[in-house]
């Protein structure tokens, strides 16, 4: 069995070594091995590309959820500073009424005062005044009883 002669008509230039140059392997066979390898490979290669756009989306979905929920809390944040601005200007309209409250209730308290001193001293002046009447009729009931005073007739028409 002899190998046909090569197309270029150049002999090997560096046979190797203890093989005949005549019985070289057949050069169209294809290294399946290798291309099985390759195959194997660009497989591999491929879903890690999937799998890797995959992650990418659910980092995406995340990442919106992520921006969401903080401009939710931010939201909510701003809300309740609004309600606690709300909460202390009505603790102040309260103060203000509790305060209100206590003024009127000591200007009430000083006219009463002032009412029980009035009542008080026109109290006194009528038992100064009753006094002084009880003296006088105590005086003229005196002067009464010294001196009888004739009784005159009074002619009725």
């Amino acid at each position: 069995m002899s190998t046909p002669p090569d197309p270029s008509g150049m002999p090997d230039p560096w046979p190797i070594p203890g093989q005949d140059p005549a019985a070289a392997p057949d050069k169209h066979s294809r290294p399946w091995a290798w291309i099985v390898a390759c195959v194997v490979l660009v497989v591999v290669a491929g879903g890690f590309a999937i799998w890797a756009v995959g992650l990418r989306s659910d980092l995406d979905d995340q990442q919106d959820k992520t921006t969401q929920a903080q401009q939710d809390a931010d939201q909510a944040k701003q809300e309740a500073a609004e309600a606690n601005d709300a909460a202390g200007a009505l603790q102040d309209q309260v103060d203000q009424i509790s305060q209100g409250l206590d003024d009127v209730g000591d200007q009430l308290e000083q006219a009463g005062d002032d009412a029980e001193q009035n009542v008080q001293d026109a109290v006194d002046g009528l038992k100064g005044q009753v006094a002084t009447l009880k003296g006088q009729v105590a005086g003229a009931g005196d002067e009464a009883s010294a001196t009888p005073a004739p009784a005159e007739a009074t002619p009725t028409p």
